[in-house]
């Protein structure tokens, strides 16, 4: 039996969490999913304007440097994952995963005094993600399930390790 489900969580802090994903059931206990996670789908843009160009002359070279104006908010983070679940008592759960973890974060092109470009990149790295919670069927072929959830990503050469973890109301549909 296949299961579908899809999640849209925010907080108080406007952070939208997003996650669809499919599995097969292995046996009444047990379950393999393909999970991916988009948290925080809508990050601020970078600007050309966010770094400020300093210029200075020693012994007749030019030689610049950059101080930052603005810091866009850039946390989007998303996972595509491999999951075992297992219900261990009447309708709690854990759900344990494997995968890969994708860090956006901003990046300036700069050449000379000027700052040629802003955007948006992205790095993807290692991925592993554990989920807690309780679930109890609604009708024949959906349930309702309660989650806590944390998931982390490596960090490569531009951006930190990231943690994102939170709390989620699911429905759940069976086919």
């Amino acid at each position: 039996m296949s299961q579908v489900a899809i999640l849209v969580k925010r907080s108080a802090a406007s952070v939208i969490h997003i996650t669809p994903y499919f599995g097969f059931r292995l046996s009444k206990k047990s379950s393999l999913q393909l999970e991916f996670i988009v948290n925080r789908p809508r990050d601020e843009k970078p600007r050309t304007s966010d770094l400020k160009v300093i210029t200075e002359i020693r012994d007749g070279t030019e030689y610049y440097s950059y101080e930052p104006v603005r810091s866009p908010k850039v946390l989007q983070t998303k996972f595509l994952l491999l999951s075992f679940r297992r219900n261990v008592f009447r309708d709690f759960f854990y759900q344990a995963g494997l995968g890969f973890g994708s860090n956006i974060f901003a990046d300036y092109r700069v050449s000379g005094g000027s700052v040629k470009s802003a955007g948006l990149w992205r790095e993807i790295a290692y991925g592993v993600g554990f989920v807690g919670g309780y679930e109890r069927p609604i009708s024949g072929r959906a349930s309702l399930a309660l989650e806590a959830s944390i998931r982390w990503s490596s960090g490569e050469d531009s951006t930190c390790a990231r943690l994102v973890f939170g709390l989620g109301t699911v429905i759940k549909w069976n086919f």
